[in-house]
């Protein structure tokens, strides 16, 4: 692989990074599961586990928010998996 290609396929995946936060952001204050300031994020090669990494608003501790994308219906649709570094999981 070139490294313009490489490149190109970081860029993107640093999109849908952004653009999931957005959505995990809207969500997670909906659902009351903490979302990171994104320091760094990644998404699997199979795409369909994206995850932020950072940690949350106004604290230091760190936390990791990752959403899996499955097949959504009116009793199960997307949900986001918080972290932080010790503790409880948070699923909303």
């Amino acid at each position: 692989m070139e490294r313009a290609e490489a490149e190109a396929i970081y860029d993107q995946g640093r999109e849908v990074v952004v653009g999931l936060f957005a959505l995990a952001t809207a969500g997670a204050a909906a659902s009351s599961v903490p979302a990171p300031i994104v320091e760094t994020g990644f998404k699997t090669p199979s795409g369909n586990i994206v995850c932020n990494a950072g940690h949350a608003p106004g604290r230091t501790r760190k936390l990791l928010t990752c959403t899996v994308f499955s097949e959504a219906s009116p009793t199960k649709g997307q949900k986001l998996w918080s972290v932080y570094d010790t503790g409880p999981v948070y699923v909303g």
